[in-house]
């Protein structure tokens, strides 16, 4: 099994893999497309105030919408380990 990776997420992602495994061969899907400026605002804080329902705006969508993105997250815990 080969230790490379094709990443297709926000860059900074893949830059944090790189440096976190060093080892390990991370590929940008689209590299120099895929940089978010609100994703990189985003802190630790931020994520665990959202957690727990004290940040941010409530977002509403379809509930077809939302079965389809929840399968998406769980086969990436699936194949994620």
């Amino acid at each position: 099994m080969s230790d490379d990776v094709i990443i297709a997420t926000e860059r900074g992602v893949c830059d944090k893999l790189s440096r976190d495994y060093p080892e390990r061969g991370f590929y940008q899907l689209a590299q120099n497309k895929l940089t978010c400026p609100n994703m990189k605002m985003t802190t630790l804080q931020n994520v665990y105030d959202a957690l727990l329902g004290n940040f941010g705006d409530v977002i509403e969508i379809e509930e077809e919408l939302r079965l389809r993105a929840k399968r998406s997250i769980d086969n990436m815990l699936k194949y994620g380990g």
